[in-house]
Formats: C-alpha cells, structure tokens, sequence
C-alpha cells in the first residue's frame, strides 16, 4: 500500500477566519502572519481533504505516466465550488532531486513515506487533479485547522490540535530545526509520525512542510486595501484567483526549519511564486463533495 493514503470528509460549514492582531506589530501568543483582522461568517460546503502530505511514493505513481496523462490533467480549468482556476503556460519543472533537504526520488527509496517537497504550484495542481481532486482553498484548510469544531477540538483554536504551542522538540509538530526524531536522513519525518499534533485525523497541518493552497496571494491583510480578494467576510466558498498574471500563491502550517513558532498557527498565512520550488513547500489534496 502507498504510505500516506486516507481522505477525511468534512461535511462543512461556517466559521471565523484569521486573528485580530497581526504578528508584524503585535507579536502576541495569539498573532498570525498576514492574517488581520479576522473575517467572521466564511462558508465552505462539503469536501474531503487528504489525511497527509503527498508523500514521495503517492507523488511518483503519477510521475511514471505523468507525460501520457498530461493532455487530460490540463484540458480543462480546474474547477472550485467557488470558480475555476485556468492553467498558466509554464515550463517543465521536475521535483528537486533527492538530497539533505529535499526528499524526491524516481526510484524507490527511503524517504518514500516523507512528504514530497520542491515541487512547484502547478505541479501540485496536476498530481492533485490526475488525482480526482484539486489543491485545498485556503478557507477549507484553515477550516480544517482550526475552523471546524470536531473530534473533541474548538473551534478558532490557535493550532490544529488546541491552544497549547508545540515544544521546541517534535512532540506535535516537526519544525525549530532541531536534531529531533528525524528519520532516514531526512529534515522531514514521514508523514502521520506525530498524532499528538493531528487535527481529527488529518495530520501535519502544522510544521513538516508548508503546504500550497489554491488561493492567490494579495496582501498582508484580509480586510487591509480594497482588493476583493481580501473581504471575505460572509463569502460563500471563497476563491482568490486572476488578481495579477502568475501572482503570488498562498501556503499554510509551517514547516521543520521555522524557528518562529507563529509560523505554525493555523491562520498564518505565508505565499510564494507558483513557480518557485523550495525544501520548504509540500502539499496535500482535497476534493468537492455533493451536498
């Protein structure tokens, strides 16, 4: 069996998304990066979302066909319950090759079970839609993270397990760079290794890698500059996407060198060019469901 399968299904709702104070002014125990003042009443319908991190292994099954399959994964936009996302031109980028920062490999290796990383914005898009899904809205992976009250967690909690901050070792989060339970000569753990950490069964939200999410990226603020794409408040399956040509794309949940702990707060908000490839950025899948 592929390490790392397994789908939870949310069957949605509304919730409070961001914090009230921003982290560049207010560093609190409460702050989160680009992500003031919260924005109340976001609906998101019914979807799953992958319970890991695309791992190496789960990546590479559509790596082997991936020049046969890329007519079909591209042929259409990738379709949202808030819109579409249209495919931008861009060049071939493979995965970074395996090294000590980075996990991929086209042949079978030990880092199988760790989370594919140094892979770009629309590569995660293609593994994701050859996969019967799409990357997650930001809104559905905050939703998970802290909107949603489920399996014993409150709803608005600071990360996906509760309030408590993660220790500076790996007891719920792989992140500080430390020497700390890192396996297979890796900077990443294989993925679910921390439940402590899991927000109702879908683990690593916070630290291991930071993860793309569909959205585009458009300033500090939700509710900061008049841009569209940040009122969100009483926005129905919010989708940012078209503000600018290839502009920047949103990632969420930290990753294993982040020395600031805010970085793993659930409504942190950090973004890079699509196009980047980085030791930093992994992903995970979601899908629509019927209501």
């Amino acid at each position: 069996m592929t390490p790392g399968c397994g789908l939870v299904a949310l069957q949605g709702g509304s919730f409070n998304i961001g914090t009230e104070t921003q982290c560049f002014t207010n560093p609190d125990a409460t702050c989160g990066y680009s992500a003031a003042p919260t924005q109340t009443n976001i609906t998101v319908g019914p979807f799953a979302i992958d319970a890991y991190e695309v791992t190496v292994a789960r990546f590479n099954q559509y790596w082997i066909g991936r020049a046969q399959n890329l007519a079909a994964v591209r042929g259409q936009a990738i379709a949202y319950p808030g819109g579409q996302i249209a495919w931008a031109p861009a060049p071939f980028t493979s995965p970074i090759e395996q090294g000590v920062n980075y996990n991929w490999s086209p042949m079978a290796s030990a880092r199988d079970a760790h989370p594919i990383n140094g892979v770009d914005y629309w590569m995660a898009q293609e593994f994701c839609v050859w996969d019967g899904g799409r990357l997650p809205t930001e809104a559905e992976w905050e939703y998970v993270a802290r909107g949603a009250a489920r399996a014993g967690l409150a709803a608005g909690r600071l990360y996906p397990w509760g309030d408590e901050p993660p220790s500076a070792t790996c007891d719920r989060a792989r992140w500080n760079n430390t020497a700390c339970a890192t396996d297979d000569g890796a900077r990443t753990l294989r993925v679910g290794r921390l439940p402590s950490g899991a927000a109702g069964g879908v683990f690593d939200l916070a630290g291991n890698v930071w993860e793309w999410v569909a959205d585009e990226f458009t300033g500090y603020a939700f509710g900061g500059d008049p841009d569209p794409c940040n009122h969100r408040t009483g926005s129905v399956n919010p989708l940012c996407d078209g503000v600018q040509p290839n502009g920047a794309r949103v990632i969420r949940g930290g990753a294993w060198g982040d020395t600031n702990v805010a970085n793993l707060r659930s409504a942190t908000r950090g973004s890079f060019n699509p196009t980047v490839r980085s030791f930093n950025i992994g992903f995970r899948c979601a899908r629509t469901l019927a209501r």
